[in-house]
């Protein structure tokens, strides 16, 4: 089949969607569709080799973009709604099969010109007031909404929508598999965090990640951590919180942002990762790509304790620490050098867990959910 995947921000990009997009792509080739990437302004060919096609002008693009900067929201809708009508032209030309996307304005501008190809829609979050209306509409026009997690399934089957609702999880790429026993002789000393200071303009609380550490190293000292991916700033910040006693601590070390496919690199030297979301409405409905990160590389998971987390993963796959109590995470990190064994056999139960969620087990997963839809 035909399939065009739409983005309506930036791409390319290491952003957790662009990484999404650009796999969910090559896993579709793979399987021996023809997919293709449409986005406002870029235009030949992404890390994976996928093709990417622009929808808008540059002038117009990089009108909106310093809009969207300033956050107007109309502005995005707005741009949303010119995308889509952009893209009619486009869809029209090429006669997809099937459009993949995450933004309802982009959607409903489509169906409002007449364009009739299925939909598949991702909703990564609970929508209300005018999102939520339109987006009933749309699941009345051959449009088929995918979704992360059961719990969040269950959230959007209560809000009225007649179109097909399924999970499409995340995916981990195949060459971030590496199997427990290639990193037996790895030190239980390397702990490491892969990810940002803010996600989606939500703090993960890095400073007190640090400060735990820290905590943990009072009692430890052979403990490493490795930061990597932080926006300069947030270095600048967690680089004032470091222990000055170097000749007793080990130096937290900060790197700046890598590229997704320099992140295995990191995460084959950590023993542990961490996950220090904590509880909000936006983290409760997210599927951190990390979390599949650190399992598909036999990187012991150490979790927040919230229900986003406990919905994805068991204590027989992860161990969890209460981000609300000082001390609690510090406790966890020492708990954790002390029961190696009990450690490695999560690790080994995490590892087979990730092993559900590939690239390819998702995008099927998608296609499935619209395979009811009228497809040409």
């Amino acid at each position: 089949m035909k399939i065009a995947l739409v983005n309506t921000t930036r791409y390319p990009t290491e952003k957790a969607y662009g990484v999404t997009i650009q796999h969910t792509c090559k896993a579709l080739r793979d399987i021996g569709h023809q997919a293709q990437i449409y986005n406002p302004n870029f235009v030949g060919k992404d890390d994976s080799g996928n093709e990417v096609y622009e929808i808008m002008t540059q002038n117009l693009s990089k009108l909106f973009v310093k809009r969207l900067l300033q956050g107007h929201r109309i502005v995005f809708a707005f741009r949303s709604i010119i995308l889509g009508a952009k893209f009619k032209m486009i869809a029209t030309r090429n006669k997809f099969n099937i459009i993949w996307l995450r933004d309802i304005f982009f959607a409903a501008t489509l169906r409002c010109l007449g364009v009739k190809v299925p939909i598949l829609i991702e909703i990564h979050h609970i929508p209300n007031g005018a999102s939520l209306r339109i987006l009933r509409w749309l699941s009345s026009k051959n449009t088929a909404i995918a979704t992360l997690t059961n719990s969040h399934q269950q959230i959007l089957e209560k809000q009225g929508f007649k179109g097909p609702i399924c999970i499409s999880p995340m995916g981990v790429p195949s060459d971030f598999f590496i199997h427990p026993n290639l990193k037996k002789n790895l030190s239980s000393d390397e702990f490491g965090y892969v990810g940002k200071a803010t996600s989606s303009g939500i703090s993960n609380q890095l400073d007190a990640l640090v400060r735990e550490f820290q905590l943990a190293q009072d009692q430890d000292t052979k403990l490493e951590l490795t930061m990597v991916g932080l926006e300069q700033s947030a270095i600048t910040t967690l680089e004032a919180l470091q222990n000055k006693d170097t000749s007793r601590y080990r130096p937290v070390v900060f790197i700046g942002n890598v590229k997704h496919a320099e992140v295995i690199n990191f995460l084959s030297m950590f023993y542990c990762g961490l996950l220090p979301y904590v509880d909000s409405q936006y983290n409760s409905m997210r599927f951190p790509i990390k979390l599949l990160e650190y399992a598909a590389s036999s990187t012991h998971i150490i979790a927040s304790d919230i229900q986003a987390h406990r919905d994805l993963l068991s204590d027989s796959q992860a161990t969890f620490y209460n981000p609300e109590i000082k001390g609690s995470l510090a406790e966890a990190i020492l708990y954790i050098r002390a029961n190696e064994d009990e450690v490695d056999k999560k690790i080994l139960e995490a590892y087979a867990w990730a092993e559900n969620f590939s690239y390819e087990n998702r995008v099927r997963q998608g296609l499935k959910c619209i395979s009811d839809l009228e497809i040409d």
